[in-house]
């Protein structure tokens, strides 16, 4: 990918801040998600341990980092980039392609669902919509297709689809390629064998163990991916840091949270470049649905409970 190109230029080359942000994608030093601010103790050169090699449990830790928010925030962006890198780490569901000319090797598109349309959903939707190499099969949402199409179509922070989106029967047909809808509740139940949905974007988040997960293995899929962090030691891929450690034995992976994404991959560089002896890092989390407007109860988070577009207290 070319993040990965960026980073190893990164690691060869003498780096400044400016040359940092100018390299580096919004994305990754600026998600919508959360603002962060991090202190970093260079350690001397032969004290610098990769991240590379990071364990899952070391990359989930940043991942409970957590919640308040400033209006303007999204948190659909940076956990979608998320799910799509882990979706390349996954099997080679988005492989690399060269940039400029035309490949001379046709490669059969890879068959994906997705099993919950939320903010994360409905993104992964998008990309996959105009990636070349990804055939998006099949939708399982509980709404029924006016309603999806008209989710697909506007979104409040990414702006109007950029295409076509029409309703057959029970189905969309987006760009002119007809994707499949079913609406169930039941893993089990969805037809990703049915419709060719070899690799599925998990994003209910309610199946995030490879325990929950046997229900979409039975149902047809190959390969599942987590769009948040996993809830057991199922392993954990974060683009441009430890996306190497995947195996093809693994049928599911977690692509971690939306903090772990906006900060593991700044921090390697520094890791791998200069070395760091202790870091502490503060975030501040955009509002998420659980917010309310107005202030309201939250027997779980008295400040969860303020309204959202006032709230910027860190919280967890």
């Amino acid at each position: 990918m070319v993040l990965d190109r960026r980073l190893a230029r990164l690691l060869s080359d003498t780096i400044s801040v400016r040359d940092l942000c100018a390299m580096a994608p919004k994305a990754l030093l600026i998600p919508a998600t959360f603002g962060s601010a991090a202190a970093f103790v260079a350690a001397p050169q032969q004290q610098q341990q990769s991240l590379r090699g990071v364990s899952t449990a070391g990359v989930q830790k940043a991942s409970h980092a957590s919640t308040a928010t400033p209006a303007q925030a999204s948190n659909a962006f940076a956990a979608t980039v998320t799910l799509a890198g882990a979706a390349v780490a996954v099997g080679g569901v988005v492989r690399r392609r060269a940039r400029g000319r035309a490949s001379a090797v046709a490669r059969h598109a890879v068959g994906i669902g997705i099993n919950g349309f939320g903010r994360i959903g409905r993104q992964v939707a998008r990309i996959a919509m105009k990636d070349p190499e990804v055939e998006l099969k099949l939708i399982n949402a509980s709404y029924d297709a006016e309603y999806l199409a008209y989710q697909m179509k506007y979104d409040s922070i990414h702006g109007r689809y950029d295409g076509t989106i029409e309703v057959d029967g029970d189905s969309l047909v987006i760009d002119g390629h007809k994707v499949a809808l079913s609406h169930t509740r039941d893993p089990a139940d969805i037809p990703f064998a049915a419709h060719g949905a070899d690799y599925v974007c998990e994003s209910t988040g309610v199946f995030l163990t490879t325990e929950k997960i046997q229900a979409h293995l039975k149902a047809g899929a190959k390969k599942v991916v987590f769009s948040a962090p996993a809830k057991d030691e199922s392993h954990t891929i974060v683009m441009g840091v430890n996306q190497e450690t995947y195996v093809s034995s693994m049928q599911a992976v977690s692509c971690a949270s939306c903090t772990t994404n906006g900060l593991a991959p700044l921090v390697k560089c520094i890791n791998d470049k200069f070395g760091i002896k202790r870091a502490l890092m503060t975030t501040i989390h955009a509002m998420t649905a659980s917010q309310p407007t107005v202030d309201g109860a939250s027997k779980k988070d008295w400040r969860g409970g303020r309204a959202a577009s006032g709230n910027i207290i860190p919280s967890s």
